[in-house]
């Protein structure tokens, strides 16, 4: 369950409920997803989703992904019912053991007539349990929808940050991972500091049931155009496989 709220605005309760079906054929992986978001003061919303991995080598791979669905921004664009289809690549090569290069790209079309253009890269470093990575992500829309939709749509936003981070198995069926990253953004022309740190915990339950815990703070704008934005996070989510 998920509280959104916000001045101004009714705050909004929303339950997802969601089945993704998975099945792997050689180095074809594919996974469907449907569901339903329940809210407390609207209709409930259906979402679906689908992705296609494809090994094209045993280092390198790319995945194909499309998803529609309520854009869970924050409360006022909930109560607008905002509906957003996202489609894109992922693509990730192991150059080495040790080194490996992530990119995306994504293109979103929204309810309120709103295009959006995406992308992020990332090459990432190992040694041992400790990872060195560099980052570049980039956000822009067609228009700033702000005023009347309610989410954060920039014309021009761009981020770019280095990232030092911990992972290990701390017991038995316990894998703990502790980052923290550091660079610059730009909204509009205007540049400042871009700083988030974060932790998060992998439980295993039983042999098909998990259970995710994490903080995260982050400074970084990203659903809000204050140049003073500061968002901290405690999410949690139990998994089951049948």
């Amino acid at each position: 369950m998920n509280t959104y709220s916000q001045s101004g605005t009714s705050s909004v309760t929303n339950t997802p409920v969601r089945l993704t079906w998975t099945r792997k054929q050689k180095k074809l992986t594919a996974a469907v997803g449907i569901g339903v978001d329940l809210f407390n003061q609207q209709e409930a919303a259906f979402s679906t989703s689908l992705e296609t991995a494809l090994a094209i080598t045993p280092n390198f791979a790319v995945t194909l992904i499309g998803e529609y669905g309520p854009y869970k921004a924050n409360a006022e664009t909930l109560n607008n019912q905002i509906e957003t289809l996202r489609y894109g690549i992922n693509a990730f090569w192991q150059v080495a053991p040790d080194l490996s290069l992530f990119s995306l790209v994504r293109q979103g079309h929204y309810s309120d007539g709103n295009l959006e253009q995406q992308s992020f890269s990332r090459v990432q470093y190992s040694l041992g349990d400790v990872t060195i990575a560099a980052n570049l992500f980039s956000w822009n829309y067609q228009q700033n929808t702000e005023p009347t939709s309610g989410y954060f749509s920039p014309q021009d936003f761009l981020v770019f940050s280095g990232e030092l981070a911990w992972e290990a198995n701390v017991l038995e069926g316990l894998n703990c991972r502790i980052s923290g990253s550091q660079g610059r953004q730009r909204l509009s022309g205007n540049w400042s500091s871009a700083l988030s740190y974060g932790s998060r915990c992998n439980i295993k339950l039983a042999s098909n049931l998990e259970l995710d815990l994490g903080y995260t703070y982050s400074n970084v704008v990203e659903q809000s155009g204050s140049s003073t934005y500061s968002n901290h996070e405690i999410a949690g989510q139990i998994r089951a496989r049948f």
